[in-house]
């Protein structure tokens, strides 16, 4: 059960950030997005089996509305090969972190209000089910795209300490 209590926190910690006012410091934003995805993923992987349910679909509004809060992160375009397991590479196309960042929220939150109506195992599915197939790949791709943001800026180390 520690599994999912960790989940748990992870998604009310990350379902806070994305719904609360952007910083004005965007390096900030960018330490806070790569935390709570990489927590997110760190649990994700640990979660235990469900029961599959039905969970209540995000209006548009409440996901522009997150999409927006996303545009304070330093950038939000980057390359990706939509496939990787494929060789030789794929033609890369261009992704967005803020979309990335929402759709993550989106899955994360459809599960913590299973979770708050008394549905844990409901969550759990839902959670783990579409880590499988839709935000994993965003949250994966997120984060390859903040550490090489990181990375390329030289500040990777300030960046832990100053949060």
């Amino acid at each position: 059960m520690r599994a999912f209590d960790d989940f748990v926190t992870a998604a009310r910690a990350f379902v806070a950030w994305a719904e609360s006012p952007a910083s004005a410091d965007a390096h900030a934003e960018a330490v806070a997005a790569r935390r709570n995805v990489v927590a997110l993923i760190a649990a994700a992987i640990a979660l235990p089996d469900g029961a599959p349910s039905l969970a209540r679909s995000i209006s548009d509004d409440e996901y522009q509305r997150v999409y927006r809060r996303f545009g304070a992160l330093p950038f939000n375009y980057y390359s990706e090969s939509f496939n990787p397991l494929v060789v030789p590479a794929e033609e890369p196309v261009v992704a967005d972190l803020a979309d990335d960042l929402a759709d993550i929220w989106r899955d994360v939150k459809e599960g913590l209000l299973l979770y708050e109506s008394g549905e844990p195992e409901s969550a759990a599915w839902h959670w783990s089910n579409h880590y499988s197939f839709h935000w994993g790949h965003h949250a994966t791709a997120a984060l390859y795209a903040l550490q090489s943001w990181f990375s390329s800026s030289g500040d990777d180390d300030a960046a832990e300490r100053t949060i």
